[in-house]
C-alpha cells in the first residue's frame, strides 16, 4: 500500500476554500490556480465550486451503489463527523449496507440504496 493522503488541517482547508472562491469569481491569479484551471472550470460546468457559505453535495449511482459526496472543506475531524452523521441518518430512514470514506477534501458515503430526506 502506497503513501496515504494526509488530512487537511482547518487552516489549510480555509486557505484552499479561499483560493477556490477566487476561482469561482473567475480570478486565477496564483500559479496553482492557473495549473488546475481546466479542471476547476469543468467542475463548475458539471456541478459547482466550493466557496465560503456554499456546501457542494453531489449524488451519483454506480455499479457499487449510490454515492453521496460532500465537500465541506472543514478539516479532517469535521469530515469524519459529517460522514458518520449522514450515514447514520440515512441508515435510520432506509436499511442498507454502508461504506464511509473520508479523504482530505471529500466525504463519501456509499450504499446499495441511498435515501436522504425526512423520516416517515
Amino acid at each position: 500500500m502506497g503513501p496515504q493522503p494526509q488530512p487537511l488541517s482547518s487552516e489549510l482547508a480555509d486557505a484552499t476554500l479561499t483560493m477556490l472562491a477566487r476561482a469561482a469569481d473567475g480570478i486565477y491569479d496564483e500559479p496553482e490556480l492557473r495549473a488546475v484551471r481546466p479542471l476547476l472550470e469543468l467542475q463548475r460546468k458539471w456541478s459547482a465550486l466550493p466557496e465560503p457559505g456554499v456546501l457542494v453535495v453531489e449524488l451519483l449511482k454506480s455499479r457499487e451503489g449510490h454515492h453521496f459526496f460532500c465537500y465541506p472543506f472543514a478539516g479532517h475531524i469535521a469530515h469524519i463527523g459529517l460522514g458518520a452523521l449522514l450515514a447514520g441518518e440515512s441508515r435510520a430512514t432506509s436499511p442498507a449496507r454502508f461504506r464511509f470514506r473520508s479523504t482530505t477534501t471529500v466525504s463519501n458515503c456509499c450504499a446499495r440504496r441511498l435515501s436522504i430526506g425526512p423520516r416517515k
